[in-house]
């Protein structure tokens, strides 16, 4: 996040950080009190909705600011924060520019791959038989796709993935690109390879920002 927020400060575009709960300055100090989302589902869904919540709060405030034209805030996330982003872009409708890296929708496909970042949780959806459909009820709420279409005429959205991530699986992030009707800019790399093309990633960004 701030590496991006860097590079789009560089390019003259203001950037402000919101740190998602749960991480950095964030987490509790005191270790009883940490909470650790991936290996609890309910954390998990209530950081999520916390999340979008705070996306909301951060761009009041930035449009209360008198330096800021609150009809150009934009949106940028990456990973889990791409999925929140999506989210809170969808369900605001409010942002005209949205871009996120390695992520999309569908979640509950996301949680049912073999990745090690999600064994945690999806170990213990299946310990409570809670898979398949009953899984994709309990996610609607929080799932970007359920707001989607929201994005359509309101949002210009960029979406930049890894065509053969595993975490992110490419058709997750393709049924949110048709669902908001975008193309996807696809580098051949995984989750963590797309650090090698984080220089044309991030003029990517910066060019749909300006």
């Amino acid at each position: 996040s701030r590496i991006i927020a860097h590079t789009l400060a560089s390019t003259g575009i203001d950037a402000c950080i919101m740190t998602l709960p749960h991480y950095g300055r964030r987490k509790s100090a005191d270790k009883t009190k940490q909470l650790d989302f991936t290996k609890d589902f309910q954390v998990f869904i209530d950081s999520v909705r916390q999340s979008v919540m705070d996306v909301r709060r951060t761009a009041r405030w930035l449009a209360s600011r008198e330096v800021v034209d609150d009809k150009r805030i934009g949106l940028c996330g990456t990973s889990l924060g791409g999925f929140i982003a999506a989210l809170a872009a969808g369900v605001d409708a409010g942002f005209p520019r949205v871009a996120l890296l390695l992520a999309g929708g569908d979640l509950a496909a996301v949680l049912s791959t073999e990745a090690s970042e999600v064994r945690s949780i999806r170990e213990e959806l299946t310990e409570k038989g809670v898979t398949g459909k009953k899984l994709r009820e309990l996610l609607e709420p929080i799932e970007p796709l359920s707001f989607a279409d929201r994005m359509q005429n309101n949002t210009k959205l960029l979406m930049i993935n890894g065509s053969i991530d595993k975490i992110v699986p490419p058709e997750c992030a393709r049924k949110l690109a048709e669902a908001v009707g975008i193309n996807i800019y696809w580098f051949k790399t995984d989750h963590y390879g797309m650090v090698k093309y984080l220089l044309p990633a991030l003029g990517k960004v910066s060019a749909h920002f300006s």
